[in-house]
């Protein structure tokens, strides 16, 4: 009789180095699936060992270093977007970040400034011409054909076509050669006209009313 005695096979293991920069990424993978806590120095290196068996795992099921690579870093960089990206959502976070630079943005664009004032300009102080002028014109009730102010040195003479050439101070030259003869001729009308009209016999204002603007030099 034959006695059976059990018998045991020894294997040889296959031992595969997994580099480092390949345990790190599954670590990575591992903190943030467990919600990014503050590990202590001793608590990472316990989760990088953790990160090296889960890969040592994979490798003994039989895929290729290079296999693993490829998923775990495909899974770290799939980004996180709608498939249809019509229908793409933002946080409200963010709506309510985009909303509020916004309205500041309306606000520093539509802020008042400072209100100007308007004052009313203070109407110019007529001459005794432009008095006489506008006098003139208000007894008549309206304005008159033809008004010239002739400004000549310190000396006004007023010109209207409805009312005799009259003469104001005292006597005005032409400035101008060729306007001498018809300044001989004016003097000499007036002169004339004065020796018949007296200002008390025209309808005038009293301020008007002054013998001494109706002589000629």
């Amino acid at each position: 009789m034959l006695n059976h005695h059990p018998y045991q096979v020894y294997l040889e293991s296959r031992v595969i180095h997994l580099p480092d920069d390949l345990v790190q990424i599954q670590a990575y993978i591992r903190w943030e699936k467990a919600g990014k806590p503050n590990y202590s120095p001793d608590q990472q290196l316990l989760e990088f060992e953790e990160a090296r068996k889960e890969l040592q795992v994979e490798l003994e099921k039989g895929k290729s270093i290079e296999a693993i690579r490829n998923k775990i870093t495909k899974r770290e960089k799939k980004p996180n977007v709608s498939k249809n990206p019509d229908t793409k959502r933002f946080s409200s976070v963010e709506r309510i970040q985009r909303k509020n630079r916004d309205l500041m943005q309306l606000l520093n664009k539509y802020t008042p400034g400072p209100v100007k004032e308007t004052v009313p300009e203070k109407p110019p102080t007529l001459s005794a011409v432009n008095l006489f002028c506008k006098a003139k014109e208000e007894q008549s009730g309206g304005p008159a054909l033809r008004k010239n102010i002739y400004k000549l040195a310190d000396r006004e003479l007023l010109g209207l076509e409805k009312y005799v050439m009259t003469k104001l101070f005292t006597r005005v030259y032409a400035s101008l050669p060729e306007e001498v003869n018809e300044d001989n001729q004016l003097h000499q009308k007036v002169a004339l006209i004065q020796q018949f009209i007296r200002p008390e016999n025209l309808d005038i204002q009293p301020i008007y009313q002054n013998e001494t603007s109706w002589l000629i030099d």
